[in-house]
């Protein structure tokens, strides 16, 4: 008797519990309206309404501090014996990366290459925001659809390099192109970082809102990987009635009914996982030891940004290290098992120079993008209630999944967040990176799903 009264009052106590639940975390609460904040240092005053052309510019006493500080190394710390790169990048890797940085990399050549694509800045909300803004040349009979594409960290404007000439150009009979507007994130780049506190995603789905407007955009695509997908789907949600369709190779959903089926899926994977992917979640132990191995960035930037900024601002060894291990692990979570990390596997280290001495080291921005995670990974935004805004029915939405992607939602609970999942496609290679890795392949994703929304998006133009 005692066991049946302790069984049901249980169970009346598990149901009182998921109906509070259900009451409280499974229902959209209202979408905020958001004020023009100003982010810029000091009282707010006018924005500057010109849109200026920039070019990146490495001055000569900018690179020869670089070259002074190649050849003042100290020796490096070598590895433990019998182990790859699960500890991190070790004194031995960078040994052989800084080699190429100091007997191979062409810093001019890649400042005229980077320098190929139209640049500008201009002011929103107190804040200067570069970004490339690429026009297409193209007949009459093409249609032109302007295109924001939002980048994450470590990454920068860098990652759209690759992609840039087949969305601009048509071919294979398509008869549509896009009109690209790449901005690098507020504190990432050559964008002035904010001045005050809590500008969030939202905020910067604002600031990147305002900008399309600047440029004579009230309707736009949108596409977004790692942070810049974050702010996309924030975007996406804010400001349905001006976006024709949201696209991303990083789609998450953090509603609370979300991650309430994640953790049932760690437990019963078949239950929400497809058999190909319980793998990422499942056992939850294997999920657990990979985020305590590899999740020490995430929590030191969330927490202490400023204190591991002047690190890596002040050492240029130090943030080639930082960022190169996340770009490994990124790419591909097995590359600890590499002696040299994998990278070379996947990338010409050009390219990862480029980004990292280009976005982050000349315009010293490592610690102002890392800002992004204390100001976003905090109880705030979730207090707030962003992730529990779907985006709204009228936004068709595509999401892509690459095989070595370290965060996967299946679709079904994607569907939480992108209520109009149109497209949702898997490949079987490819990690966080793809517009890196990849490039060829996440256009191709792109323009698929565009052809999709084409019915409707030709009642726009």
């Amino acid at each position: 008797m005692a066991f049946k009264s302790i069984v049901l009052t249980s169970s009346l106590l598990l149901l009182v519990s998921i109906t509070f639940y259900a009451i409280k975390f499974l229902h959209y609460s209202e979408v905020q309206k958001l004020e023009n904040v100003y982010w810029g240092p000091g009282e707010p005053k006018q924005d500057d309404p010109e849109v200026r052309p920039f070019r990146i510019d490495l001055k000569e006493n900018v690179l020869k501090d670089i070259h002074h500080r190649l050849n003042l190394s100290r020796p490096q710390i070598p590895p433990l014996e019998d182990t790859e790169t699960q500890y991190g990048y070790s004194g031995k890797i960078m040994e052989e990366v800084m080699d190429f940085l100091k007997t191979e990399y062409n810093f001019k050549e890649q400042q005229k290459f980077l320098n190929t694509f139209p640049q500008f800045v201009t002011e929103v909300q107190g804040l200067k925001i570069h970004f490339l803004h690429v026009k297409p040349n193209v007949t009459d009979d093409v249609e032109v659809f302007p295109i924001l594409m939002l980048h994450g960290w470590p990454s920068s404007v860098r990652e759209y390099y690759g992609m840039i000439p087949e969305m601009v150009n048509p071919a294979d009979g398509r008869k549509f192109v896009f009109e690209i507007v790449a901005p690098s994130l507020p504190g990432f780049g050559y964008s002035d970082a904010p001045s005050k506190k809590d500008c969030q995603g939202p905020e910067m789905a604002l600031i990147f809102k305002n900008l399309m407007e600047k440029l004579g955009h009230r309707k736009f695509y949108v596409h977004g990987s790692d942070w810049g997908a974050v702010i996309g789907t924030h975007l996406s949600t804010l400001y349905p009635h001006q976006v024709i369709g949201f696209h991303s190779n990083f789609c998450i959903s953090l509603a609370n009914k979300s991650i309430f089926k994640i953790l049932v899926g760690m437990v019963f994977p078949s239950l929400i996982f497809p058999e190909e992917f319980q793998h990422k979640w499942y056992p939850p132990m294997d999920t657990l030891r990979f985020f305590f191995s590899e999740a020490a960035y995430l929590l030191l930037q969330a927490t202490k940004p400023d204190t591991i900024g002047v690190s890596l601002d002040q050492s240029l060894q130090g943030l080639i290290a930082f960022m190169f291990d996340k770009m490994s692990v990124g790419t591909d979570k097995d590359f600890v098992r590499f002696k040299d990390g994998g990278l070379p596997l996947k990338y010409n280290y050009t390219i990862l120079f480029d980004n990292l001495i280009f976005y982050y080291w000349v315009p010293q921005k490592a610690t102002t993008a890392a800002r992004l995670y204390s100001q976003n990974l905090n109880y705030k935004i979730f207090q707030r209630g962003f992730y529990n805004n779907p985006v709204d029915k009228s936004v068709p939405c595509g999401c892509t999944v690459f095989a070595k992607e370290f965060l996967y939602f299946p679709e079904e609970v994607l569907r939480d967040t992108y209520r109009n999942l149109i497209h949702f496609t898997t490949h079987k290679d490819g990690g966080h990176f793809a517009g890196l890795e990849m490039p060829d392949v996440l256009v191709k994703d792109l323009l698929s799903f565009v052809e999709k929304t084409l019915p409707k998006t030709r009642r726009y133009f």
